[in-house]
């Protein structure tokens, strides 16, 4: 009976010890291309444990003149006795600049190269984590409609800016990779990845206190930067203040890539200037 006892016991603990195995899950990104600029904002929360933690940074600006952003699952984090080994979109992102952001390609050929070494990597991490831990990710999935991260991706080249996105689904119990494409009406007017309900509320006038707001902007704030990126700070801000999911918060990271490489953080309170 002791025996039996003392081996329950040791189940119990590593059943526990597993069960803090975490997926982060990100929430909300709005970017645009306008003219010869690429403009990207991002809340700061992270869900983990079923707890908000904020300050948290979403984007990364890369050498090469490569800005990276990422939604949904960002990163895994295991418990003590689990087998699968951490991962982390931005560092995947990191590495496929690096062995990518070097060459000669015209923007177009450069961005492709990039998101798709960044989506077979995280491919691989996702399905080793689906063999090992298939409830977790299939309930990850059921959370976030199947989807489970996004990556979108903006790289300059011979004064052109390219803009492709990656996303990683659970389908038919795979893994998959997907393109969606909703960037090729990122030039029209701003795009959404993560929690888009309050995005689309305000961009489709879908309720009074959208067709309420006025979109006007101080001088002051206009001095700074273009008017494009005040509107897409404010439609972070409006999500951060109406999703009722309880997933979007903190302070918000804005950041500027001009076709001609150059960078320009409009407000940066999480993220590194350049991440190394």
């Amino acid at each position: 009976m002791q025996n039996k006892a003392k081996w329950t016991l040791v189940l119990s603990l590593l059943v526990c010890q597993l069960a803090h195995s975490q997926i982060n899950s990100g929430t909300v990104i709005i970017f645009q291309l306008v003219n010869d600029k690429f403009i990207m904002a991002s809340d700061s929360r992270m869900i983990f444990e079923g707890k908000p933690s904020d300050g948290n940074c979403k984007i990364a600006a890369f050498r090469d003149h490569v800005v990276f952003g990422v939604t949904g699952g960002p990163k895994y984090v295991p418990g003590p006795l689990d087998s699968v080994k951490s991962w982390d979109a931005m560092l995947e992102a990191k590495r496929a600049v690096d062995i990518f952001g070097i060459s000669n390609q015209d923007s177009a050929s450069r961005v492709t190269a990039i998101a798709n070494a960044w989506a077979t990597n995280m491919q691989t991490n996702w399905q080793i984590l689906l063999v090992s831990h298939p409830d977790l990710v299939r309930k990850f999935a059921a959370d976030e409609n199947g989807g489970l991260t996004n990556g979108i991706f903006a790289a300059t080249a011979s004064g052109r800016i390219s803009l492709t996105m990656r996303g990683l689904v659970l389908k038919n119990d795979l893994i998959a990779v997907e393109t969606p494409t909703i960037v090729g009406t990122c030039g029209g007017g701003p795009c959404a990845s993560g929690k888009t309900d309050i995005f689309n509320e305000y961009t489709q006038n879908l309720s009074k206190r959208a067709k309420d707001e006025k979109w006007t902007f101080s001088s002051s704030l206009l001095d700074r930067t273009i008017p494009e990126m005040i509107k897409i700070v404010r439609l972070v801000d409006l999500s951060i203040a109406y999703d009722s999911s309880g997933t979007i918060g903190g302070p918000i990271d804005a950041i500027e890539l001009n076709a001609d490489g150059s960078m320009k953080w409009y407000q940066r309170p999480n993220c590194k200037e350049t991440y190394q």
